[in-house]
Formats: structure tokens, sequence, C-alpha cells
């Protein structure tokens, strides 16, 4: 019988994913005294992509 939990592979993607939203939030901010980075177009794709990956692993 299969057990249906989270797994590795969808817990280290959930955090790169929490990881990537920080790091677009902090740009966006310019927190920590760095400059201002606006989140883009493509910025903001690619982090979605990186939720949708959360998303396949989870289904598998």
């Amino acid at each position: 019988m299969r057990r249906r939990g989270w797994g590795l592979a969808s817990l280290i993607t959930i955090g790169i994913a929490g990881q990537i939203g920080m790091a677009l939030w902090l740009d966006h901010h310019g927190a920590l005294g760095l400059p201002q980075s606006p989140v883009s177009a493509g910025r903001a794709l690619g982090a979605l992509l990186v939720v949708a990956g959360v998303v396949l692993v989870r289904r598998g």
C-alpha cells in the first residue's frame, strides 16, 4: 500500500518556491539596502512556473 504523503521532492520544491517568492518581494521593495528591482512579467512568469512545478510534483 502506498502512503500519500508529501514526499521529499514536494518539500524541496515548495522550499525553493518560497525562496523565489521572498526574493521577488525583497528585490521589489529594495530591502536590506539593495537597489530596487521591480517585478517584471518574465520574473513573475518564472515564479508561477515554479509553483506549477510544485503542483505537478505533488500530483505525480
